[in-house]
């Protein structure tokens, strides 16, 4: 009689205290596959979401967004630049530029934000510092200006190089600006694009860019990377007509999925 009522004791503690995993509520940290990742409300200033949103990643070609900026604020849109043979030894993705081409600023700027064109970045780079190296140097101390402390860019492309890292968090604080500046808004806007160089040679561009294509509302402008360290990664912002959220994704297996399930948390 005295085991069966333990028995019976146990049973009910296990049924009032114990919860299996199944029925267990979700961890909000696991709403997306990405290592890190962030939603804020940029009206608010308000974090909606948050996933180690500072931990120190690599940022992939996502540092273009930066390299844009700073090419506008140092260089202008209007300025000639001449493709070095550097530049176009740059590792894909690349347009194929040629050395002693030159290129409209506004050109490699769509072509580095469309197309992640690395070739396109790093001639922008040195038209704008002299070499890649320099060109880091602005791009650090700007990124500081505008609170991603805890980020630290060696080159204009994104491409993998020791001590090169970002935040989810930092990225969202840079692309948040970049895209305050109407040039890199209407590039980023765009879903295909010809750029031409002075000789007439024509490029089209494709915006690798996958939400301006499957999603019409709300409309999602934003940088993709990818490398085999740094995974999927994507900085960008949603519109929802005057609001506006900005979402980062990094060390994604499945980014478009994750900007989607971060955006399904949007309350309008």
């Amino acid at each position: 009689m005295k085991k069966s009522f333990v028995k019976y004791f146990i049973l009910l503690f296990l049924l009032f205290f114990y919860i299996p995993d199944c029925f267990a509520k979700p961890n909000k940290k696991e709403l997306v596959t990405a290592q890190s990742a962030i939603l804020v409300d940029l009206a608010r200033n308000k974090i909606i979401y948050a996933k180690n949103i500072h931990t120190k990643l690599a940022p992939a070609s996502t540092v273009k967004v930066l390299t844009a900026l700073v090419t506008l604020e140092q260089l202008g849109a209007n300025a000639e630049v001449e493709v070095s043979r550097n530049a176009s030894c740059a590792q894909p993705s690349k347009i194929w530029l040629k050395p002693g081409e030159k290129y409209n600023s506004l050109d490699l700027i769509n072509a580095a934000l469309i197309s992640s064109a690395n070739d396109a970045s790093v001639a922008l780079a040195e038209a704008v510092a002299g070499s890649e190296f320099q060109f880091a140097k602005i791009m650090n101390k700007r990124a500081k200006s505008l609170g991603a402390k805890n980020s630290n860019f060696i080159n204009a492309t994104g491409l993998p190089a020791k001590n090169q890292y970002s935040t989810a968090y930092d990225l969202y604080r840079l692309v948040r600006i970049a895209l305050d500046n109407p040039v890199v808004c209407q590039v980023m806007k765009k879903k295909n694009e010809k750029i031409t160089s002075d000789a007439g040679k024509e490029i089209s561009l494709v915006n690798h860019n996958k939400l301006l294509f499957r999603m019409s509302y709300p409309l999602v402008l934003g940088k993709t990377g990818y490398t085999k360290n740094a995974k999927h990664c994507y900085a960008g912002i949603a519109y929802y007509g005057k609001k506006k959220y900005a979402v980062v994704v990094l060390k994604s297996s499945k980014p478009w999925t994750d900007v989607k399930k971060l955006l399904s948390l949007v309350k309008n």
